[in-house]
């Protein structure tokens, strides 16, 4: 009886590391699909993804020897954060002004009033001057509706971490937003 079992994420990396290019096209394989999508959660642009995408398996490549202990996993989805928090940022300016932020818009065009639209785009602006943890931590909760279990786990953090993280957030956004919805409810 032959059962074939398939190499663990860390020894195929530690075939990575000895230039076994088979390894990393296996690797590669395995993470594709999962990488592009969270890369696309953070980002929220196809193109821009499809750059962190390629700058991401590009640095595992290229720093395959920085690898030396924990799981494959955590290593790839941390530098995978990074680096889409990097070119998140870096769009935002470009975001900003193009009026592409629909993603932190909960409230339907066709549902609008004139206190909804101000306070949307007020959120909206709000938002954006969050630091990035702060904002994929929002996003993360509200938008996509996970427990702090899921949030944790996406954003490779503690349970305590991501609880903390949502919080702050919560409170800087209040900060933020408490001189504005006086303004719109006077």
């Amino acid at each position: 009886m032959d059962i074939h079992v398939q190499p663990s994420d860390e020894d195929l990396m530690l075939r990575v590391q000895r230039d076994d290019v088979e390894a990393y096209r296996e690797l590669y394989n395995r993470y594709k699909k999962r990488m592009f999508a969270y890369i696309l959660q953070i980002v929220r642009d196809q193109e821009v993804a499809k750059d962190v995408f390629q700058t991401v398996f590009s640095t595992v490549f290229a720093n395959r020897d920085q690898f030396t202990y924990g799981t494959f996993r955590a290593w790839l989805f941390t530098i995978a954060k990074r680096t889409a928090m990097r070119a998140w940022t870096a769009e935002a300016p470009s975001r900003a002004a193009a009026g592409m932020d629909e993603v932190y818009d909960p409230i339907d065009e066709d549902d609008k009033t004139g206190h909804d639209v101000i306070l949307s785009e007020a959120l909206r602006s709000a938002i954006e001057k969050l630091t990035p943890e702060f904002q994929e931590a929002l996003r993360l909760r509200y938008y996509e509706d996970l427990s702090f279990e899921e949030i944790s786990e996406k954003m490779n953090t503690t349970l305590s971490l991501a609880k903390v993280r949502v919080t702050r957030a919560k409170q800087a956004l209040r900060k933020l937003m408490v001189p504005i919805a006086y303004e719109v409810t006077s």
